[in-house]
């Protein structure tokens, strides 16, 4: 995790159900969208554990 300045804050874990024949590049995509989208909400590593 990151926080909207790109410093690493934290770590996240993002599961799938992969099935053999999945595209594996298109869940790291999906990843990486979970990890920016969470980055821009998250301007300090304070922020993470404050008030939602």
């Amino acid at each position: 995790m990151q926080d909207s300045s790109g410093k690493t804050i934290g770590a996240l874990g993002v599961v799938f159900n992969y099935k053999p024949g999945d595209d594996k590049a298109a869940m790291e995509k999906i990843a990486i969208q979970l990890r920016d989208e969470m980055k821009e909400q998250l301007p300090t590593k304070g922020t993470l554990f404050g008030p939602a």
